[in-house]
């Protein structure tokens, strides 16, 4: 009863030897329960109105609301005590139902930590290697998606970053340090196995599109080569190959070649429209071309002879 006046005559607990159960508030009934450790007064609490409990709150706002201490940075543990191999773990599976079928269970997905290999669970506590998994569900079965180990993350699929830069700091400032940044491909024959696409948002013309791609591609022989190509965009046109580096490390532009500086031969020859120049020194300046008529198309002043 509520202050003893007998107003409000409700069955608190209930043992029900027929089912063989303990029931609080059978009746459905706004009555909180309030659990109290030594030191915190809200160890667990049901909001009967909130139909809601509270861990370390009085007050909580989702149907389990845990709280911690303001030193506690992990209030929840998950703990499995079983030994096991490489792949053994514990972790949080997400359920949620179907249309016309609400309590259908279905997987969307899981988040796990597990073993990372043979000395994942070595006894004496060292060695503790783990791995954490993030499983999204494809076609109804969950299917890994990223992995993040004690050495690193690997993420199977594409990788997108939204609104975002992705960065690959140093991380050190050991000396000898190098990242590295690896596009694995699967191709045979003259195929592109690996590239990076550089695209852009035309915010006047409300456009986007890729100015720029370079490309690893296998050479037409198709024997484990390597043929580098940059390939641009004009005007939205499509992208056109520009510059190609094949395995021989010959380099072919498909237009014309613009030099800034100087531009300096350090071989003995060099071939023009099938027209071979010999120098006599590893070194050739190119002049002003000439188009009157009797003389070569082009005209060279370097130190050397022109055959």
């Amino acid at each position: 009863s509520s202050g003893g006046s007998g107003l409000n005559d409700y069955e608190y607990l209930r043992f029900d030897g027929g089912v063989r159960d303990i029931i609080f508030n059978e009746t459905g009934q706004d009555i909180d329960v309030r659990m109290e450790g030594d030191s915190n007064s809200a160890l667990f609490f049901l909001d009967a109105s909130a139909d809601s409990i509270g861990i370390g709150t009085t007050s909580p706002s989702t149907l389990l609301h845990l709280k911690g201490a303001s030193g506690e940075g992990m209030p929840l543990r998950l703990h499995r005590p079983n030994e096991g191999g490489a792949n053994y773990g514990v972790g949080i599976e997400f359920v949620m139902g179907e249309t016309g079928d609400a309590s259908a269970e279905r997987v969307y997905g899981e988040l796990s930590m597990a073993m990372d290999g043979a000395s994942g669970n070595a006894a004496g506590g060292s060695a503790h290697d783990g791995y954490f998994a993030i499983r999204p569900s494809l076609n109804g079965a969950p299917t890994e998606r990223m992995r993040i180990t004690s050495d690193g993350a690997t993420v199977t699929g594409d990788l997108t970053a939204t609104g975002g830069d992705i960065t690959a700091n140093r991380g050190s400032t050991t000396s000898s340090l190098t990242r590295t940044l690896t596009l694995g491909g699967a191709r045979n024959g003259t195929n592109e196995f690996a590239r990076i696409n550089l695209d852009n948002y035309d915010s006047d013309g409300g456009v986007s599109y890729t100015g720029v791609r370079l490309s690893a591609w296998n050479n037409p022989d198709g024997v484990n080569d390597g043929r580098f190509t940059i390939k641009t965009n004009n005007a939205n046109a499509g992208l056109v190959t520009a510059l190609t580096v094949d395995s021989d490390t010959t380099i072919t532009t498909a237009s014309d070649l613009t030099v800034g500086g100087n531009l300096i031969v350090s071989g003995d020859s060099i071939t023009v429209n099938a027209e071979t120049i010999t120098t006599e020194e590893a070194m050739l300046s190119l002049g002003i071309g000439q188009t009157a008529e009797g003389v070569d198309l082009l005209d060279y002043g370097f130190y050397g002879t022109y055959n």
